[in-house]
């Protein structure tokens, strides 16, 4: 297992615990625009999503892969019994009758509320990163000279090459793969975007087979990678817009519910803030930014009763053992995160490598 999980194109060497998730991919994937614009370097990149990806895996290719991993064989064969336990029926009410069906045997596919069905998942597209770490493809980082040829969370592939014969290779790698393990590519969510010296620059489309192609992106129009917007740049005004109408839309529907004064205080730290801590680190946010999102917060409060509009601010956000009513603060918040992935860089990574906003 962990010969797979040390892939040096994805991760630190032995960084297998404590990853930030989507971060670390956008950390990496941040800095390599970057020095693309500023070196004027060439570079090209596919995001490939997959349609159904949950529901389209063949039991029989998840076993493979736990073979290949080196999964406990006790492990193994435990997971091949229980598939063979799944099943489902299906009910409809009809003019007063209740018609069932008897039980269908789920073939392929695995659960999306579950906590093994991700992790089986990963390690059923483990082998598609072996295969594109021995095509000795990618961008080439300037201070290490460390090769990056994907960046891979779940479902969600980016491909990275430095020329149009590079990704072309590498798409056929991953549709031959796709095509053996019975996946298919969500077309409309994916793009290809290219850099011919720091520029961006609309080329011909990815062609896949004689059917299919993935799109060039066009000027002005953006790709969504892992739920930020990415053109030649990450949008970050546009990408700042868009979380605040989120978290304000969550706001209002937790001070609209039923809930008591303090459970409606935990569920805004526990709901509302976190769409915009996601973006810290990745998206350039001002102090200005935060604080005005901080005035809002108690605006929208005052409105629905929540906080009296003589009452102390700073009350608002001491823990309440402390005699405060314990909300989180947005800039507080901001704070922590922006300290945690300075110090978590530098533990795993060259920090200089990366820009924190």
């Amino acid at each position: 297992m962990k010969k797979y999980m040390d892939n040096e194109n994805l991760m630190p060497k032995g960084c297998c615990r404590g990853l930030k998730g989507c971060k670390d991919q956008l950390l990496i994937s941040k800095p390599i625009l970057q020095e693309c614009i500023c070196k004027k370097k060439n570079l090209c990149m596919t995001c490939i999503d997959y349609q159904k990806a949950f529901d389209r895996d063949p039991h029989s290719w998840i076993i493979k892969s736990l073979e290949i991993t080196g999964i406990n064989t006790k492990v193994i064969s435990f997971t091949k019994k229980v598939m063979g336990y799944w099943r489902t029926h299906m009910r409809l009410h009809a003019e007063n009758k209740l018609i069932e069906t008897e039980d269908i045997k789920i073939q392929c596919g695995i659960f999306q509320a579950d906590s093994v069905s991700p992790l089986l998942f990963c390690i059923f597209l483990l082998p598609l990163t072996e295969q594109l770490n021995k095509l000795n493809t990618g961008y080439e980082e300037h201070t290490t000279k460390t090769k990056i040829s994907h960046l891979l969370y779940m479902d969600d592939l980016k491909l990275i090459a430095k020329s149009e014969e590079e990704i072309q290779k590498q798409i056929q790698t991953v549709k031959t793969f796709s095509d053996d393990i019975c996946m298919e590519f969500g077309l409309d969510k994916c793009a290809k975007i290219t850099f011919k010296k720091g520029k961006l620059t609309h080329l011909q489309n990815l062609v896949i087979d004689i059917n299919r192609e993935i799109q060039e992106l066009e000027q002005g129009k953006t790709y969504k990678y892992l739920g930020i917007e990415e053109a030649e740049d990450t949008q970050h005004q546009q990408m700042k817009e868009r979380l605040k109408q989120k978290s304000n839309r969550r706001l209002r529907m937790i001070l609209k519910s039923q809930l008591n004064a303090r459970n409606k205080i935990t569920a805004i730290g526990a709901l509302a803030v976190p769409v915009l801590r996601y973006s810290f680190s990745i998206i350039k946010w001002r102090t200005e930014d935060i604080k005005k999102i901080n005035r809002i917060t108690r605006k929208i409060l005052t409105m629905y009763k929540v906080h009296h509009p003589k009452a102390d601010i700073d009350r608002l956000y001491v823990k309440r053992k402390e005699g405060g009513r314990r909300l989180v603060q947005v800039e507080a918040a901001y704070k922590a995160e922006i300290t945690n992935i300075a110090e978590y860089l530098n533990t795993n990574y060259k920090v200089d490598q990366f820009i924190l906003c």
